[in-house]
């Protein structure tokens, strides 16, 4: 027989384990982290342990209230239907969205899209705990209601016999509220996602409101350029005023039914490459100097150097020193000065060059500015340039123009003009020759305008330069200005 303090003990546990599904918790699933924060935004919350049941109900409401607008409207081309449209790349064959809807009543669509947004009756549930974050489960959801995995068959169907993912409703609502904190295009989506959680938090929130006219009033999103969801998630890291902690992810993906080739990219970015790229490119000089290295007769330079900074980061430095490297014989402005420092920070902040290292480049620079700059015309530097075309001519030029300094020193206490270390720096086929090479000249032609050297046919060698199919550093990828309109 159940004595009373063991009915009010059960009574108690049942009320606590109730009250569970009221309360988010972050997980280890990225798009989980996304919705939560994205349903705290939707709470008027800041963080997700500050919403409380009350206000998680009333955010769980706004949602079904909104997939209800949308799933009474006729068809996906109605004026407002953005919502309905979209709402199929992440819950397809919902209630909301499901081909049926045309035969059914207005009533029964609400009736059946109200109960596919509320909590599972207790006596439903599978006795099972979640497995996101081990609470109590209410049932077993698929792709109805989540992304599921990176593969295209778990994605688009579930194996005879299994019944997907058990999860708690705090967990389930959270993938509800992933297209909120999502960059929408009617299609394919992309999500950023970070382990700092306050860069998270900000940058969900600016984008749950900025998803509002979209979801909730169903303007349909605008045509985007190339390359639009990198340009957007480094918008976001440009415009965020505190340091970030961790890396960034960015996710694109649709969970559309129609089988797709590519279901889910993750393109991932460092902490280093992040925190860089906030601290310079939220100087307007400096972005604008980034994108003008970047800038192609066909392609703006935003979209490339959103393109480079998550498929590529390497290239960004190449980009950047050949722009100087092409443009600035005669003397440099203002805008090259800034991408030299730029260069220089990328290489020992981003690329981990040891310091000593690109002192030691530094240094070397300076002699061979001084070798390039005792004749008062360009033609000793073009030549030097033209020999950083190919690591063999410019190990051949540094040989020749070592012996001459040794057998005619500049200085009496000159001592050698390149050094074995610098020399194992520019040419180590197992370490980062090249990109030291790169930043050798770059450290010239900064050389060279600190000592106000303007050789008399500077200009009309910078032309020449500028006009030849020769260039070495020229960017030759056939593809940039195809971008991906996603």
């Amino acid at each position: 027989m159940t004595t009373p303090a063991e009915t009010r003990r059960v009574e108690t546990t049942e009320t606590e384990e109730t009250e569970a599904q009221r309360r988010m918790v972050l997980t280890a699933h990225p798009l989980q982290r996304v919705g939560a924060f994205a349903l705290t935004a939707l709470a008027g919350c800041r963080e997700p342990g500050d919403v409380t049941a009350d206000a998680f109900d009333a955010a769980v409401r706004r949602m079904a209230d909104d997939a209800v607008r949308a799933a009474v409207l006729p068809s996906t081309t109605a004026e407002g239907a953005f919502w309905l449209k979209a709402s199929g790349s992440f819950f397809p064959n919902s209630k909301m969205n499901h081909p049926s809807r045309a035969s059914r009543g207005r009533q029964e669509i609400i009736d059946q899209v109200v109960a596919w947004r509320t909590v599972p009756d207790r006596n439903r549930w599978p006795g099972r705990s979640c497995v996101l974050c081990g609470r109590d489960a209410v049932g077993y959801f698929a792709k109805v209601d989540v992304p599921l995995a990176e593969s295209e068959n778990t994605r688009n169907s579930t194996p005879r016999g299994h019944a997907s993912l058990a999860l708690c409703w705090p967990c389930v609502c959270c993938f509800h509220a992933l297209p909120y904190g999502c960059r929408l295009t009617g299609g394919q989506s992309s999500a950023v996602h970070s382990w700092d959680d306050r860069f998270l938090a900000k940058i969900t929130t600016e984008q749950v409101d900025r998803n509002d006219q979209h979801i909730t009033l169903g303007k349909p999103v605008s045509k985007s350029g190339g390359y639009a969801a990198e340009v957007e998630a480094l918008e976001r890291l440009r415009c965020y005023e505190d340091d970030v902690h961790e890396g960034i992810e960015l996710f694109v993906f649709t969970n559309y039914n129609v089988p797709s080739p590519d279901p889910l990219h993750i393109h991932g970015m460092e902490q280093p490459l992040a925190e860089w790229l906030r601290r310079n490119l939220a100087r307007t000089n400096d972005l604008r100097a980034m994108e003008a290295a970047y800038t192609r007769p066909k392609m703006p330079g935003r979209p490339l150097l959103a393109r480079d900074a998550f498929h590529g980061p390497k290239r960004i430095l190449h980009v950047l020193t050949s722009f100087v490297g092409e443009h600035s014989v005669a003397t440099l402005d203002e805008p090259h000065r800034r991408l030299i420092q730029l260069c220089f920070s990328f290489a020992t902040e981003v690329m981990g060059m040891n310091d000593e290292d690109v002192k030691s480049i530094r240094r070397l620079a300076r002699n061979v500015a001084t070798v390039v700059g005792s004749e008062p015309t360009a033609s000793a530097l073009k030549k030097y340039q033209v020999a950083h075309r190919q690591s063999g001519k410019l190990r051949s030029w540094l040989e020749r123009e070592a012996v001459a300094w040794t057998l005619k020193p500049p200085t009496p206490d000159a001592g050698p003009m390149v050094s074995t270390a610098q020399f194992r720096l520019l040419f180590d086929r197992d370490g980062q020759g090249w990109d030291y090479q790169r930043l050798l000249l770059i450290a010239v032609l900064e050389e060279l305008d600190n000592r106000g050297w303007r050789p008399v046919d500077g200009a009309a060698v910078a032309q020449e330069i500028k006009d030849s199919d020769e260039t070495a550093f020229a960017d030759h990828d056939e593809n940039e200005s195809a971008g991906i309109n996603r």
